[in-house]
């Protein structure tokens, strides 16, 4: 059988190379290999990295990059600060093993699933014998080792995570994942729900990569799957779910993608939030540039006060938390504001008080826009009363905020007048 498939997105300098591959008598089986430069690939300028597959290699086996960094290599994006995960067709003894040979640091935290860390110049590298998952329950998988390369693929999430780099920078992709990461396309590998029944913690990383790269276009069509699957999703660790929550809000797709999750339940089934504010966060979107402020102040945005009633689900730390209160307390402090002549001068109040992003964003809640050019232009008089000279003149330290803001006020509308 013929394969013919479009090559005209593998990365530049990248030379192709089709070859046979008999694997379990998928005697018609092709897989792509390509040799990808090392200038377009960080880990193949790590000599640590490339230590762990020389020395695997010397031990008689055969290790390869995998995952994200090879991904985001073949996308031109590759990164410092990817991390460098290894695939390798010996068995975890043999690995540990080959790092006691060549007196390196291990740890054998993972090891039930295949994985030995390797410590090498301080800094971790996690080496997963090829696998098989022969028992999943959505959360947990028991495994399988295996020596072939084709399982491991197959037992991954999207084909775009499934391309494996040797040590020289040739790719192998048993799957076609080179050509959508190429195309920023997300695909599953294989049949969606059994994928997704394997780990259900997929399903927001299936999110997670849609906002971040492109729309799939089966993008409706898989996200019918997972509305079919709603009732029996096991919900991952909340630790787990926000981490990949912040990385959707900081996808370009975001709000497509976040309307989506809404229209099909799978938010509230993750977060046990359904009465989103989705209108505020396109309003919100539109009004800021890409990235501009961390993914909780989205969150503040998009789920306004219900957040504080099931914060125990988004297991946000407590900086997070007082900006996300600060937030909300600004934005109903801006609407209760009822003289419009002297509304310009109480938000300037504020920002003696609050970072100016966070007022910034209230603003936009509040949809007055109009005011944030013309208030966050202006140099912030200083103010030299402070609540000691207060309590020196005899004013009760209750009202101590409360005569600062109003001292403060009076000044600004002195000194400001052109606010007006």
């Amino acid at each position: 059988m013929q394969i013919s498939r479009r090559i005209s997105n593998i990365p530049p300098k990248c030379k192709a190379l089709f070859i046979p591959l008999e694997i379990k008598n998928h005697l018609n089986y092709i897989m792509v290999m390509i040799d990808l430069p090392a200038e377009q690939a960080y880990f193949l300028r790590n000599s640590d990295a490339k230590r762990v597959l020389s020395l695997i290699g010397d031990a008689g086996g055969r290790a390869f990059f995998v995952g994200g960094c090879v991904r985001n290599a073949v996308m031109n994006m590759s990164s410092p600060d990817d991390d460098i995960d290894i695939a390798t067709n010996l068995p975890p003894e043999s690995v540990i093993q080959c790092a006691k040979d060549n007196d390196i640091p291990y740890l054998t935290v993972g090891i039930d699933h295949g994985t030995i860390t390797w410590i090498i110049n301080q800094k971790p590298y996690e080496i997963t014998t090829f696998r098989n998952d022969i028992l999943t329950d959505g959360r947990h998988a028991v495994v399988s080792f295996s020596d072939n390369i084709y399982d491991d693929a197959m037992r991954r999430d999207f084909t775009m995570n499934a391309i494996y780099c040797g040590i020289w920078g040739k790719l192998r992709d048993p799957v076609g994942g080179i050509y959508d990461a190429a195309d920023k396309n997300v695909k599953f590998i294989g049949n969606v729900y059994d994928r997704i029944t394997q780990d259900y913690l997929r399903i927001l990383r299936y999110f997670r990569f849609v906002s971040l790269y492109n729309i799939p276009d089966d993008f409706d069509a898989v996200c019918n799957i997972i509305y079919g699957m709603k009732n029996i999703i096991k919900r991952p660790s909340g630790e787990r779910n926000i981490s990949e929550l912040k990385k959707i809000l900081m996808g370009k797709n975001a709000v497509a993608v976040i309307q989506k999750m809404l229209d099909i339940d799978i938010f509230k089934v993750f977060f046990n939030v359904d009465n989103l504010h989705i209108e505020k966060y396109i309003h919100y979107k539109s009004n800021i540039s890409p990235n501009i402020y961390p993914p909780h102040y989205d969150m503040a945005v998009l789920c306004g006060d219900t957040i504080l009633n099931v914060s125990e689900m988004f297991r946000l730390s407590r900086t997070e938390m007082r900006d996300i209160k600060t937030i909300l307390n600004t934005t109903n402090i801006i609407n209760g504001i009822l003289n419009d002549a002297e509304c310009p001068y109480h938000i300037m109040n504020m920002r003696y008080d609050i970072s100016d992003d966070i007022l910034h964003i209230a603003l936009i809640m509040s949809n007055k826009n109009n005011m944030i050019n013309d208030i966050m232009s202006v140099k912030l008089p200083d103010f030299h009363v402070t609540g000691n000279d207060l309590l020196r003149q005899n004013i009760p330290a209750p009202l101590i905020g409360q005569t600062l803001k109003s001292l403060r006020l009076n000044q600004l509308k002195d000194l400001l007048f052109d606010l007006k």
